[in-house]
């Protein structure tokens, strides 16, 4: 009894843990503005359809490496490819609505071409998983991020209106605007 026991447990244990390389769901309204992002893997945004990578949204999971594994976090992060940058807000990644922005560097505002986290879940071995997700902001939502879109050598101004689940962490850019300038305001088309 006990060995058939043992044996269902490891059949459920091997299946429960099983995850898809990627689980994607994206998703246009009729004015192509809404996109739906989740994945374990790495999705790519074509915010200019030319079939070039602008960014990557990712989930990456990292633990402690004691064993037995004391903690552990889901990330979902967004990363700038191609010349593309983001702006930073005091170290921040999300801005407010009417925010002004310029290409020119600001006191309290930064560009990098590095990747950003944006919501995560954490694992602890004595309080398991956190009930929800949590948005890496000081703002509440929507969350509005700054970009720099770079096509053919010419930098646009840009910017991305973001949702984000605390459910189960899924990211929605739900419109985003971008033009050859040198300031733009946040959420303005």
């Amino acid at each position: 009894m006990c060995t058939i026991n043992s044996f269902i447990m490891i059949v459920f244990i091997l299946f429960s843990c099983q995850k898809n390389d990627i689980n994607v769901n994206t998703n246009t309204n009729n004015n192509n503005d809404t996109l739906v992002i989740y994945a374990y893997g790495p999705v790519s945004i074509d915010l200019n359809n030319d079939n070039i990578t602008d960014f990557i949204i990712e989930y990456m999971n990292y633990g402690t490496d004691d064993i037995p594994q004391s903690s552990s976090s889901i990330i979902g992060t967004i990363r700038p490819e191609n010349n593309n940058k983001m702006l930073y807000k005091a170290g921040y990644l999300f801005l407010e609505k009417g925010d002004t922005i310029t290409v020119t560097k600001q006191s309290d505002l930064q560009w990098f071409g590095y990747p950003a986290s944006i919501v995560k879940i954490t694992w602890n071995i004595n309080n398991g998983w956190d009930s929800t997700w949590t948005v890496v902001s000081k703002k509440e939502a929507p969350y509005y991020l700054a970009f720099i879109l770079n096509y053919n050598q010419i930098d646009y101004l840009g910017w991305m209106e973001l949702s984000i689940s605390s459910f189960n962490g899924k990211i929605v850019i739900n419109d985003y605007f971008y033009k050859e300038s040198e300031t733009i305001i946040v959420g303005n088309k």
